[in-house]
């Protein structure tokens, strides 16, 4: 097997994204979507929920008032910015496992 061949063969057993995060990709991509139906889908993944309010309530925004809801969260930090809390978590759990070849010395 050549080495062009193997590498076709490892892509395609990379993991997809997570099912939230391909949901939220979708529905920002809908014009028609609401603050409430993402805070509702964030809501869905606990990991995810956390990520926005630790997000929201983080010294970058310096908010008075702590954000305490997620759908508070996510109408504060906008879609671009859910989309990309949502891609970082997903993409940290697809791409922190071990590739065969790129082990640490």
């Amino acid at each position: 097997m050549s080495v062009t061949d193997a590498i076709l063969e490892k892509i395609q057993i990379i993991p997809a994204l997570s099912a939230t995060t391909m949901e939220i990709m979708k529905l920002v991509a809908d014009p028609a979507h609401s603050v409430r139906d993402v805070s509702a889908l964030v809501g869905t993944d606990p990991l995810l929920a956390a990520q926005v309010l630790k997000v929201a309530n983080s010294a970058a925004f310096a908010r008075a008032k702590p954000v305490e809801t997620i759908e508070d969260g996510v109408g504060y930090l906008g879609d671009k910015l859910i989309m990309g809390i949502a891609l970082g978590a997903s993409a940290a759990q697809v791409y922190d496992a071990p590739l065969d070849g790129y082990e640490a010395a």
